[in-house]
């Protein structure tokens, strides 16, 4: 009998009978988990003969459906979103050489990271939460795994791959990321099945992350005129939303990650520990960005007051330093969308500030002439100056 190491030979071998009950004999003869693996790879076989034969109908449906979803969520900005075009994606491609760091090396946030996009993924396709002693999970724990038992528990990312990049496509390079570590030889098989498709969503997205539908009704309740941003952080009364606020709305607009791992140094030595993020003396020294552009950011006078006086105090009865406090990177995600949505009434995240803080510092240059300041907050913002433009939103 064989084994499901074999599955792709046998598979072959069976699929060649002509007749029904044949296939079905030879199947009572083999694992539960074979039939399950033979259904699957029979079910993506025949959808994709149809998706093949009707491709120009099913996209337009496909496109039609993403329009569909999105209407009730349009707010101030909606981004559009493009699905992958699946009869466009070059199977055949091969990842380049990359070379990887160890896993006791990854930090603890992209190990989560990882492990969320398995759990995810594994949720829409068995309608289960993954147990917690799977081989896949151990292995992000550093701890002995079963390789053959780890091919097994996941080769249904390989099955669904195609309705993966339909449905979850946003968990594609993070399953890349993780599966591509793997260089055993069966193992390899989940990056050289996940790879094409990793890199299409990534081009995809490339050239649609500026796709938006604008409500500029919304986006002119913004204003990052001091005196209005001061104006409303008054009515905010949680410390570190108010801190948080104040940084985004007063300073060129930077990513919520740099602050979020943000420190308080206490002496200037501090400032030597570059994989962190410091606050000394009415300075934030950037070090770790998403884009490596280390800078030193001067605070305005009301935010260096604001930290000296009420969250340095808060921060040592807290016991820690960090300076807007203590968040995951999505839930201070989460809550600065639930803070934009109760000052304005409509929720942006931190990307769509950026965008109308470039269209701001756009539209200033262009009514004062005043070019080099211009070049000086899109600097600050970690952004060259085409990445800049990039961000402009279009005028009404």
């Amino acid at each position: 009998m064989a084994s499901v190491d074999n599955f792709d030979e046998e598979f072959e071998r069976i699929r060649k009978y002509e007749h029904s009950h044949l296939v079905a004999n030879e199947l009572k003869s083999k694992s539960l988990e074979f039939r399950e693996f033979y259904r699957q790879k029979t079910r993506q076989i025949r959808n994709n003969k149809y998706r093949q034969k009707n491709k120009d109908d099913l996209n337009a449906l496909r496109r039609q459906k993403y329009k569909n979803d999105k209407i009730d969520e349009i707010t101030a900005i909606n981004h559009i979103i493009t699905p992958i075009i699946l009869e466009n994606v070059d199977t055949t491609v091969k990842r380049e050489y990359r070379d990887y760091k160890k896993m006791k090396d990854l930090s603890q946030s992209t190990l989560k990271t990882y492990g969320d996009a398995v759990k995810a993924v594994y949720f829409k396709y068995h309608n289960k939460t993954l147990d917690e002693s799977a081989e896949i999970l151990k292995y992000l724990r550093w701890e002995k795994h079963d390789s053959r038992k780890l091919y097994s528990q996941n080769r249904y990312i390989i099955d669904n791959i195609e309705n993966i990049a339909e449905n979850y496509a946003t968990n594609l390079p993070k399953l890349y990321s993780l599966f591509s570590r793997f260089n055993t030889k069966k193992l390899k098989e989940f990056r050289e099945v996940i790879y094409p498709y990793a890199q299409a969503y990534q081009k995809n997205y490339q050239e649609h992350r500026h796709d938006l539908e604008i409500n500029h009704e919304e986006i002119a309740k913004i204003s990052f005129v001091k005196e209005d941003v001061l104006a409303v952080a008054e009515t905010i009364e949680n410390i570190n939303h108010k801190l948080l606020y104040m940084l985004v709305f007063m300073m060129p607009v930077r990513r919520l990650n740099d602050y979020r791992i943000s420190y308080i140094a206490e002496i200037e030595d501090d400032l030597k520990k570059t994989d962190s993020n410091w606050y000394y003396e009415g300075k934030i020294w950037i070090n770790n960005t998403k884009n490596g552009r280390k800078i030193v950011l001067n605070l305005p006078d009301e935010i260096v007051r604001y930290i000296n006086d009420v969250i340095i105090p808060t921060r040592i009865r807290e016991n820690h330093n960090l300076l807007v406090g203590e968040y995951s990177q999505p839930k201070l995600t989460e809550e600065f969308g639930k803070l934009t949505k109760k000052l304005f009434g409509s929720q942006f995240n931190a990307n769509d500030i950026r965008k109308v803080y470039a269209s701001f510092n756009l539209k200033t240059a262009g009514e004062t002439g005043n070019v080099k300041q211009m070049l000086q907050n899109q600097n600050a913002m970690g952004h060259s100056l085409a990445e800049h433009l990039e961000y402009v939103i279009p005028s009404a």
